[in-house]
């Protein structure tokens, strides 16, 4: 029956914003392997065949990208599944626990990924041509390691607060609303 294709889009930061620390954790508690609607979509449930997450910043503010294929009957338990995880991120402190395995493992990707000499000399780059510091490394360590439960809730509930996602579904034409509508509205036609 094809695959459904949903993007959550979401205003994001600039790479010299304090909230951007904190929203890169909270992108990677929704989405990384292991993270809140991995577990609830993939393990719990089973209604999503993958999920990615990107927090991009620039010299303006970015955007957040929360991305689910799933089947085309599965969209609206979906999307009440992705805005209920918003919700409670924004609604209630994240344990103690879960953060800090959160910044460990951002800290040590972040790590790994400045092993490679591409990777520094794209960071060392991209700082000069916007005039930020070439000590980015220490300076996400030391960001994520600040990061509070209290910034977590603030942060999803200011940027990933559902008045201002932007929700796009690719999925069959048989699968979509319009299509549904087509179909009722002209009897002695089938929509494909």
């Amino acid at each position: 029956n094809g695959t459904a294709h949903l993007l959550f889009g979401f205003p994001g930061t600039s790479n010299d914003h304090a909230d951007r620390f904190a929203l890169e954790l909270v992108t990677a508690a929704l989405m990384s392997h292991g993270g809140r609607l991995f577990r609830d979509l993939r393990d719990d449930k089973g209604l999503a065949y993958r999920l990615q997450g990107a927090n991009v910043e620039g010299p303006e503010p970015g955007y957040v990208a929360l991305y689910v294929a799933c089947d085309p009957g599965d969209v609206d338990q979906v999307v009440a599944a992705v805005r209920a995880q918003l919700e409670q991120l924004a609604q209630t402190d994240m344990p103690a626990d879960e953060l800090l395995g959160l910044r460990r493992t951002l800290i040590a990707n972040r790590a790994m990924q400045a092993q490679r000499a591409a990777a520094v000399a794209d960071a060392l780059a991209y700082a000069r041509v916007h005039d930020l510091s070439i000590d980015a490394e220490r300076e996400y360590a030391d960001g994520i390691s600040a990061v509070a439960a209290a910034d977590v809730r603030r942060v999803a509930s200011t940027y990933l607060g559902w008045d201002q996602a932007t929700v796009v579904t690719v999925a069959p034409e048989r699968a979509t609303p319009a299509a549904a509508r087509r179909k009722s509205s002209s009897p002695g036609r089938s929509a494909t």
